[in-house]
């Protein structure tokens, strides 16, 4: 019996020893991100394809990730992210589903999604504080049936600021945009620019975001071409709701839809204001087609804009 137990004695003794020699960060949760802490002084640092990657999985919970919103948490990114490569073989200067590539030799099509957005529903959306740091997130694809696409899905309570999405596809169901799905409840997308195509198959897209409630879109310029197969396009939101507030927003990319409800700035537009925008794209529609905002109800406000010629 005392050789037994001087047996598991040594054995125990060996695993401490053991365990003394192995660094400290072999016990340390993994550290998220490519740096920072979340703060306004040290945000998380998203500098790579990978890392917005990530940032999807934690805040949809998919990928073995607890699902958080990350509310009041910031983030940077610091550097231009290229998902893939636009070919413009037609030279009619439209992204394309067939015309992103996953190298700049354009010899392998993407053929799937290559980005899931950052905020799946509104069960799991995000509610950080996003500053693009005027870098640019180009080449993304993103084809689904789903709702709530864009490169951000749905923003509750969130921030997104100082960012440019160019040469991207982006087809998905109700409320899909070029930034964002749709914004909610305080949310903010400013100086954000746009350039590529949205389409959609359920209602409520826009170059910028699909949709918003309660929210403010600023400063925003979209360029790229928007394409509605149903109801409420536009140039910056297919649909603007809830007190929102629409200001300095420009868009220039044409606007093409099957349905009512289109217009340069918003598409249908209810109780908030749109302030010192300009739309100089082409809208397209069946009816209720206008400039700036395709139908209006009685509390709306439009105020200081501009239909270029």
């Amino acid at each position: 019996m005392k050789r037994m137990r001087s047996k598991a004695c040594s054995a125990i003794l060996a695993i401490v020893l053991l365990l003394q020699l192995l660094p400290f960060s072999a016990f340390a949760e993994e550290e998220p991100f490519n740096g920072g802490v979340g703060t306004s002084s040290d945000p998380y640092q998203i500098s790579t394809p990978a890392d917005l990657e990530e940032l999807a999985d934690r805040v949809n919970g998919t990928n073995g990730y607890t699902a958080d919103s990350f509310p009041d948490k910031y983030f940077e990114l610091t550097n231009d992210i290229i998902l893939g490569y636009w070919n413009d073989a037609d030279n009619d200067e439209v992204v394309v589903a067939n015309e992103i590539y996953k190298d700049s030799s354009f010899n392998t099509l993407i053929a799937n999604s290559n980005h899931t957005a950052i905020g799946s529903d509104v069960t799991h959306p995000f509610a950080g504080i996003f500053d693009g740091d005027n870098h640019t997130v180009s080449g993304l694809y993103i084809y689904e049936s789903a709702g709530s696409q864009g490169l951000f899905g749905d923003v509750v309570g969130g921030a997104i600021k100082n960012l440019r999405v160019t040469d991207s596809y982006i087809n998905g169901g109700v409320y899909t945009g070029g930034v964002a799905g749709g914004i909610y409840n305080n949310s903010t997308i400013s100086n954000c620019d746009f350039s590529g195509n949205v389409t959609e198959a359920s209602g409520g897209i826009g170059g910028i975001s699909g949709q918003s409630y309660g929210s403010t879109i600023t400063n925003c310029d979209n360029s790229g071409t928007v394409n509605g197969t149903t109801d409420c396009a536009a140039g910056v939101v297919g649909v603007v709701r809830g007190n929102s507030t629409i200001s300095n927003c420009v868009n220039s990319g044409a606007v093409n839809s099957i349905g009512d409800y289109v217009g340069g700035i918003a598409g249908d537009f209810w109780d908030s204001t749109i302030t010192g925008c300009t739309n100089s794209g082409t809208i397209k529609g069946d009816d209720f087609i206008c400039g700036i905002s395709g139908w209006s109800n009685p509390l709306a406000t439009v105020q200081c804009c501009i239909q270029a010629q």
